[in-house]
């Protein structure tokens, strides 16, 4: 013991003893959503918690608290007995002053045996001497264990009832004095009756006391155990979003992990709770009902492929494509390729409902990737089946004016709208963009002084090296404005535009639109098949480039932290997000003019439809498809809000013939602007927001023009001087730049 004592850290090193404490972040009103830590734990001073909770520990845990000097000794004696009895060491006589050295360092030990009793003995009379039993009780409160990953009572207040340890009532605090006997067993998220059983004996030994009255003890026995709602619960789709302020964190502030995990802020992020629950529904709801359409697909797929000839056609390792289903196990699906070749194939757990008996018959179609090649002396071969997890997607929302971050869901939410994996594919997910990277090239054309009526000849075309841009009709149109290009998503004449202006040019002025890149640029290929979407972007940074197109030209880097606080109210972070111009006037007006008329006479006419009252003007996009149909996006903005829609799966798979972005991205878009606009008690949002000078004035349907709805086509005009209502340059044919053919 002497031995020990020379090696026994000094009692002042424990006074600067400095837990680790979580880490809370909060939405825009200041409400927590999500909490980071190492443990779970939130101080809380021993002035400020209800007087019953200290009692109700000292009562349970060590009566004579108040008066013995570290150590009980009747205590002591209790103990010895009982456990010779019972010949071990089973029961103990642990003062609060003793416990609390054990919880404060791994120097003393948890071994039930008399040398670490006599250690504890040692420190907590060195602690008596040198602390106020206030202080000792206080540190004690904050540090003990309380269950269910929660350290000291205000977290684990937070944790069981959803409130501060300062609004706890009797009931509630001989519950958390019940716990440090056995944690686990008496949390209440593990065993509710077990917890009940437990308060009462606190509440027995409190009243045994007269600590408390026989009315505040009938009250407190029979009132039931109140956990909050969301307690013992996944945070809902939140969990993406906090993962979104995380990241930002550690890459704007460089801050570690560590310090993030256990420094005790507060984070205040952009998330508006009401947007992000509106994401969450009308993402969710709108995969649901994507994937039934996709599986309605499945067999005429399957079909096509059969009839074509591609069913028979030789099999490669590293295929997708499809095969027949021939017999069924519980667990396992037994398909063919052309030629009887079969295999064993596991089904998927987490996609499992997409192969069940209600929508996978014998003899249907399924898709497959194929891992080994049959051999030329067998025709077994290996492979999985596709997809191997549901249809995804994510949706991004942000402030058109400042670039904040409102809503972004990472995933597909579960029934309840939670997380249900850990990959955020609106932050991290890079896939390829399809024509909604069309607009950053065309705003560079406007830049060079074109204009949305400016002519280009569609019509067939080889560029150098041999590239030969379709359209998705299949056929050309001849002269094509670019107002009608755009609208109509038509990559002739979108490919022939950039590429007559200078692809060096054009590739350089799209990395202006790229804020919401780590390092402010695209990196994509130098090559023109990058116009028409052949690059591969998030949610987010595609929903940061369109920023600019929704702010009268101004743009600011997209971001999801306001500030870091310390507990105590020590800033820590303050970032100052200030926007810059970014498009000059007439070119934010030309594009909004452009984005406008995809909405009202191009791809997405079906979607302006389909919302309440006179959305035009008031909402503006560009769809985007890729090859096979295995990416579906739809990016837009109106007055307030700039949001970006993915749908898709994990594994590169079609969603079925011309269901591009404006039919699968595009009604989940709409919906959400729709229930936005109902949020702020509107049909239809205010008018998109233009340059000074600039208005919106609705036109009647074009002479000519042939459809089976009456449209109405949104045009930018300058009302003063009224000569130039109609803003334009004379068609123009420009001149091939000679440096681009290198490109």
């Amino acid at each position: 013991m002497a031995a020990w004592i020379q090696q026994a850290p000094p009692v002042p090193e424990m006074e600067e003893y400095d837990p680790p404490e979580m880490t809370v972040i909060v939405d825009r009103s200041g409400t927590p959503y999500a909490h980071l830590f190492e443990q779970r734990r939130r101080f809380a001073r021993l002035a400020e918690m209800p007087a019953r909770l200290p009692e109700a520990f000292i009562a349970i845990e060590d009566t004579q608290f108040r008066y013995h000097t570290g150590v009980d000794p009747i205590g002591i004696l209790r103990a010895a007995v009982t456990n010779a009895r019972r010949r071990s060491m089973s029961q103990g006589a642990s003062t609060i002053t003793q416990q609390l050295p054990r919880n404060l360092g791994e120097e003393i030990g948890r071994e039930k045996t008399l040398e670490r009793k006599a250690r504890e003995a040692l420190v907590s009379f060195q602690m008596e001497r040198h602390y106020s039993k206030d202080q000792i009780l206080e540190t004690y409160l904050n540090q003990i264990y309380l269950g269910s990953g929660n350290y000291g009572v205000e977290a684990a207040a937070r944790c069981y009832f959803g409130k501060s340890v300062t609004e706890l009532d009797l009931a509630e605090c001989a519950l958390l004095a019940g716990l440090p006997q056995l944690p686990e067993r008496y949390s209440p998220l593990n065993d509710p009756v077990a917890a009940l059983r437990r308060r009462n004996q606190v509440l027995d030994r409190l009243f045994e006391l007269e600590w408390i009255s026989a009315q505040e003890y009938d009250a407190a026995v029979t009132a039931p155990l109140r956990l909050a709602e969301s307690t013992g619960k996944r945070s809902g789709s939140s969990e993406w979003f906090a993962d979104a302020a995380r990241r930002e964190i550690e890459r704007r502030a460089q801050v570690d992990a560590a310090r993030l995990r256990s420094e005790g802020w507060i984070v205040e992020t952009t998330m508006d709770a009401p947007l992000q629950r509106i994401a969450t529904e009308v993402l969710r709801e709108g995969l649901v009902e994507e994937e039934k359409q996709w599986l309605a697909t499945r067999s005429e797929r399957f079909a096509d492929e059969v009839s074509s000839g591609a069913f028979n056609a030789p099999v490669r390792t590293g295929q997708m494509r499809m095969a027949r289903l021939v017999r069924r196990f519980e667990n396992t699906l037994v398909v063919e390729l052309g030629g009887g070749k079969r295999a064993d194939l596991a089904i998927p757990e987490e996609a499992a409902a997409l192969f069940g008996e209600d929508v996978l018959q014998i003899g249907d179609g399924v898709d497959v990737e194929v891992l080994s090649a049959p051999g030329e002396s067998r025709g077994v071969w290996r492979g999985r089946l596709l997809p191997q997890k549901p249809m995804q997607g994510a949706l991004v929302c942000l402030e058109a004016h400042s670039g904040e971050i409102l809503a972004l869901v990472g995933g597909r939410p579960d029934e309840a709208g939670r997380r249900t994996d850990y990959f955020n594919r609106a932050t991290s997910a890079r896939r390829q963009a399809g024509s909604t990277l069309k607009p950053l090239f065309f705003a560079g054309l406007l830049h060079k002084g074109m204009t949305p009526d400016s002519v280009v000849v569609d019509e067939p075309v080889t560029f150098p090296g041999g590239y030969a841009p379709q359209n998705f009709e299949r056929h050309f149109f001849g002269p094509t404005t670019l107002q009608e290009a755009m609208a109509h998503s038509r990559n002739v004449p979108t490919a022939r535009a950039v590429w007559e202006s200078g692809m060096r040019d054009a590739l350089e002025y799209a990395d202006r639109f790229a804020i919401g890149t780590d390092d402010g640029e695209w990196h994509f290929p130098r090559q023109l098949s990058v116009v028409l979407g052949a690059a591969e972007v998030t949610p987010l940074e595609i929903a940061a480039a369109y920023l600019a197109f929704a702010n009268a030209g101004y743009a600011a880097e997209p971001h999801a932290v306001r500030s870091i606080r310390h507990n105590t109210g020590r800033s820590v972070y303050a970032p100052a997000w200030r926007s810059h111009r970014l498009l000059e006037a007439r070119e934010c007006a030309g594009m909004v003019q452009m984005l406008c008329g995809v909405m009202t006479e191009g791809t997405g006419e079906r979607l302006m439809a389909d919302l309440p009252g006179d959305w035009r003007g008031c909402l503006a996009g560009k769809s985007g498809t890729t090859s096979d149909y295995r990416d579906a996006w739809f990016v837009g903005f109106s007055a307030r809000h700039v949001v970006a829609v993915w749908v898709g799966f994990d594994q590169p798979i079609t969603l079925g013939d011309g269901r591009g972005g404006s039919r699968v991205a595009g009604p989940i878009f709409a919906e959400f602007h729709r229930r936005a606009a109902e949020l702020h008690g509107q049909s239809a949002p205010e008018p998109i927001m233009l340059p000074p000078g600039w208005e919106i004035a609705c036109e009647e349907p074009l002479d000519g023009y042939v459809s089976s709805e009456p449209l109405c086509r949104v045009r930018i005009q300058q009302p003063d001087p009224p000569e130039t209502v109609a803003y334009g340059m004379p068609d123009e044919t420009l001149e091939t730049d000679d440096a681009s053919t290198s490109d």
